[in-house]
């Protein structure tokens, strides 16, 4: 008869408690990771394993969705919620390769405080690999909001032109908006003369430095071995 357990699967296994733990944590929006470590934290001894975390992430979702997809629970999610949001489906089938999406209290915040908007995008940071294009606004007391999202397939004007026609659509008087700011990104730049031609494009100081900082040091490196 086995007298340690170490490395068999009983010794993984969550407690009951611990379970729900997971499952309410999840609801909270804690990563796994964090899950991780607050499992260990109460109970040190446990041996479990990410895999384990995930799984009840992965059960609990499923038994949210029932019989819906991923994408179709996300859009009953989004008209429950009256999200304003838009999306770009692949003409002869039903793949989605592009969509937008706005908090309602968003669409609010935004034709209150349109002055000056923010855009960028960020890259790798969902299970999909899709570009994450961010919108952020401005108010008069210098505070940051988030105006929408959107997942673009691509980087091209064109993904640009319909995620910036989606952002026109929020606001009941365009001409409100005066400044955006963006990246050093030419398709982006290029569709914001295009959407709002008559908006200021003004380029990121953070994005500026991050770019002379890399130059700067690839340049160092090149020196030293010369």
């Amino acid at each position: 008869m086995t007298e340690y357990f170490q490395g068999h699967k009983y010794a993984k296994r969550l407690l009951p408690e611990e379970k729900e733990l997971v499952r309410e944590l999840t609801e909270n929006m804690a990563l796994p990771r964090n899950i991780m470590l607050t499992l260990k934290k109460r109970r040190p001894q446990t041996a479990t394993t990410m895999k384990h975390i995930y799984n009840i992430r992965c059960r609990k979702n499923k038994a949210i969705w029932g019989s819906r997809t991923e994408m179709q629970h996300l859009m009953k999610c989004m008209t429950k919620g009256k999200y304003l949001y838009n999306h770009i489906v692949i003409l002869g089938t039903e793949i989605m390769s592009d969509i937008f999406w706005a908090h309602p209290d968003s669409v609010k915040i935004f034709n209150t405080f349109p002055t000056v908007i923010i855009m960028d995008s960020t890259y790798k940071t969902n299970k999909y690999r899709l570009p994450l294009f961010e919108i952020f606004g401005l108010t008069s007391t210098g505070r940051i909001y988030p105006v929408g999202l959107a997942f673009l397939i691509k980087e091209k004007e064109d993904n640009f032109v319909w995620a910036l026609q989606s952002v026109r659509m929020m606001l009941r008087c365009e001409d409100d908006m005066k400044v955006i700011v963006t990246d050093r990104d030419q398709a982006l730049m290029n569709t914001v003369n295009i959407v709002f031609a008559k908006c200021t494009p003004l380029l990121c100081r953070y994005h500026i430095h991050m770019n002379i900082k890399a130059n700067l040091i690839k340049k160092t490196k090149l020196d030293k071995k010369k």
